[in-house]
């Protein structure tokens, strides 16, 4: 847990637990105690959830805002599975969080904002592509209508029917009612573990921003003294 706590450098998060631990294990490298043992590890383990309910809590914000520009390009409709899979990953940190299993929810947060992140430049790009398709076909048009111009100018057909062409109001193909894309959003910030994992990511992130600026008012008083 130490080394898991060093590694991601969060012993800022809680200086008073973090020193706890480190009393504890230095008492245990001495006598063996296993007592110490168990003291210095939820000691860490404290300093690791308080980080970690701050950091999953930020992911979560990012994760809704990744699948705000999702939604945006509809990718519900064009990737509905995708969509959905990275829906249920943002349903499941909310689950862990208010559990309290904040690495676990932490990762599902990530893996939801990478996924909704993904979808929205895949759509981008498609819907580039297809507009640009669609630019390229007008501009077709538009020089076969002037084409189609010069050539009636010159050579009328008339007011009467002409064989292999359709009536203007004939109708070609069926009608498409097509359903509403709005239906194909999944809500992910509704429901009673929604509400609370909102509430707690919310405080989480208060608290981390109290603690960072006590710690710089605190860094400033210092540097004055010392001045």
């Amino acid at each position: 847990m130490k080394k898991k706590l060093d590694s991601l450098a969060f012993d800022d998060y809680d200086k008073n637990a973090y020193k706890t631990g480190e009393d504890a294990l230095a008492s245990y490298a001495a006598d063996g105690n296993k007592d110490s043992a168990a003291t210095a590890y939820d000691a860490y383990k404290s300093v690791l959830n308080k980080a970690l309910l701050a950091l999953a809590g930020r992911e979560r914000k990012a994760a809704l805002e990744a699948k705000k520009a999702a939604d945006s390009v509809k990718a519900g409709v064009s990737q509905k599975d995708a969509y959905a899979q990275a829906a249920d990953a943002f349903k499941r940190a909310d689950a862990s969080y208010v559990a309290r299993e904040t690495e676990a929810a932490y990762k599902d947060y990530q893996s939801a904002k990478d996924a909704f992140n993904a979808l929205y430049k895949q759509v981008s790009e498609k819907r580039a592509a297809a507009l640009a398709a669609i630019s390229r076909a007008k501009q077709k048009s538009d020089a076969s209508s002037e084409f189609a111009a010069s050539a009636d100018a010159s050579s009328p057909l008339g007011d009467g029917a002409v064989s292999g062409i359709e009536a203007e109001d004939a109708v070609l193909l069926e009608a498409d009612e097509l359903a509403n894309p709005d239906d194909a959003v999944i809500d992910v910030n509704a429901g009673e573990t929604a509400q609370a994992a909102s509430a707690e990511a919310d405080a989480a992130i208060a608290a981390e921003d109290a603690a960072n600026g006590a710690a710089g008012t605190a860094g400033a008083q210092s540097a004055q003294e010392a001045q």
